[in-house]
């Protein structure tokens, strides 16, 4: 076998690293995913359950027993949280490289981890690289692209920065997808209340190196009632614009452009999110909280900003809707 070393302290090449929380419905499909994996190095399988409530840890320990040599199990006697869940398995994974995998996701390709460490081994540049994913609807029993606007797995890459990683849409590289570097890997403190800590660990590690897509549909992400990423309001794209604060501090105040258009446009599509959101007081209460957040984070970066900024934070957006609305109404009584 062609393993990893230091010194004397032996490493597999690869730990893949899920955590996993009410999966019963689909953790078979995850792990035989891994399990059918075909590589010329080793590989240990790093499973972390989170205080189940359903027969996930159950499922997992019966694979764990079945593959020893392979499979890593924990399971948590309390609920730990996501982010802290994640933090702690990812820490435990010993190999050169950790390969990312949802407990409701799952690999396809047999052949994924072999060519992801091929290309990383090839490309020092790199902190991580991805692949091409299929989406599942589970509701409907349908597949999708994840990128319909590229080839079907013509091989090409694309190679992505820090800048890009700020503004990760529309291009999404799938997590279920990622093999990083491990000694890449830092948690600061803000992490451990990071929102989506996949978002977080790649823009930390593109500060390190550049990420790759690859475009050969490897694996599938699974679309359900359940996605953490489903269940979007706008408390949560206000800790979007946290998220990019924090790293761009952490990052010694590089790329000020990028970080701050990204604080940005959180600090807008939160606005837009209240708009859509709530009525009334709650509403009035919330705008007023987005104006004063605005105030704090909000800067002048390119000509639209400067007309951006009192549009929409000042009220003048709101007051010119509630005029049109009067005049509107006027226009109704008088015919």
């Amino acid at each position: 076998m062609n393993d990893y070393k230091t010194g004397n302290y032996f490493q597999p090449m690869v730990s893949v690293c899920t955590t996993t929380y009410n999966a019963e419905p689909y953790i078979r499909q995850t792990i035989d995913g891994v399990l059918m994996q075909q590589t010329n190095f080793d590989f240990e399988y790093v499973i972390a359950d989170d205080a189940s409530q359903d027969r996930t840890a159950d499922l997992i320990r019966d694979y764990a027993e079945c593959y020893p040599e392979k499979i890593r199990f924990r399971r948590n006697e309390k609920n730990m949280g996501l982010n802290a869940n994640f933090m702690k398995t990812m820490l435990e994974c010993r190999g050169k490289y950790i390969a990312l995998l949802d407990g409701d996701d799952y690999w396809t390709d047999p052949n994924k981890l072999q060519f992801q460490v091929d290309f990383m081994e090839s490309h020092a540049e790199c902190a991580f690289c991805g692949t091409a994913s299929q989406l599942y609807y589970q509701d409907k029993n349908e597949f999708s692209p994840g990128h319909p606007e590229l080839p079907v797995d013509d091989d090409s890459i694309r190679y992505f920065g820090i800048e890009e990683m700020y503004h990760p849409f529309p291009f999404w590289i799938p997590t279920h997808s990622i093999l990083l570097r491990r000694e890449y890997v830092d948690f600061p403190p803000w992490f451990l209340n990071a929102v989506f800590v996949d978002r977080a660990l790649r823009l930390i590690l593109t500060l390190k190196g550049n990420a790759a897509y690859i475009n050969r549909t490897t694996c599938v992400y699974r679309k359900h009632d359940s996605n953490v990423s489903k269940h979007i309001t706008y408390q949560t794209i206000r800790r979007y614009a946290e998220l990019y604060r924090n790293v761009y501090f952490y990052s010694g105040k590089r790329y000020y452009q990028s970080a701050r258009g990204a604080i940005n446009e959180a600090v807008y599509a939160e606005r837009l999110s209240i708009r859509q959101e709530l009525r009334g007081w709650k509403k009035i209460k919330a705008l007023c909280s987005n104006s004063l957040f605005a105030f704090r984070e909000f800067r002048i970066i390119s000509r639209k900003d400067i007309l951006r900024f009192p549009y929409y934070f000042l009220f003048v957006n709101d007051l010119v809707d509630w005029l049109s609305h009067l005049v509107v109404k006027q226009s109704h009584n008088v015919t």
